[in-house]
């Protein structure tokens, strides 16, 4: 799902399956909030893609929130972090200086890189709390912070493995 200049989008409700399976460079997530978007990403099942499962590349003054990510970017390049896959990953392509991302009560499991990416340095304000982030991938690192010093990380759950977060199916509920 790809959408790229809408205002007050709401992408919800979706389940996405084994996308970017062709490997196209700018052709890589589940959800794609490109430039120039705004609005909010929520209840969404992400699994099996070879891309992020979210990307955000918007304006900012939104939510990303209760969605399943899991398995993202797995089986691209695997083993080759040239190539990082992440949960969600959000940048400046066209974030509005001073805006902010709240990234909350998502479940990401098993990346290939890292859980979430921020890599906004004009986001400020910005949350990401209470996701659980489980299995955070070959880098090892549940939340990655590139640039933003303002963000506030807090109440995440991580584990290492699947098993002691004990979710009661399959659904990662």
């Amino acid at each position: 799902i790809q959408v790229a200049s809408a205002l007050n989008l709401s992408v919800h409700d979706n389940l996405v399956q084994y996308d970017s399976q062709q490997g196209v460079s700018s052709q890589m997530s589940g959800i794609l909030i490109g430039g120039g978007s705004q609005g909010d990403c929520y209840d969404n099942y992400i699994e099996y893609g070879k891309g992020d499962g979210i990307e955000n590349l918007g304006l900012g003054g939104y939510k990303i929130y209760n969605n399943v990510v899991a398995f993202s970017g797995f089986n691209y390049y695997p083993g080759n972090q040239s190539y990082p896959k992440y949960g969600i990953y959000t940048n400046d392509c066209s974030a509005i200086q001073g805006s902010e991302f709240d990234l909350m009560f998502n479940t990401i499991i098993s990346p290939k890189s890292a859980g979430i990416d921020f890599a906004s340095a004009k986001a400020t304000a910005s949350v990401i709390e209470n996701n659980a982030i489980i299995s955070p991938g070959q880098a090892g690192n549940y939340v990655v912070n590139n640039g933003c010093s303002t963000i506030t990380i807090r109440n995440n759950y991580t584990s290492a493995t699947i098993a002691p977060a004990m979710f009661t199916d399959t659904t990662y509920k």
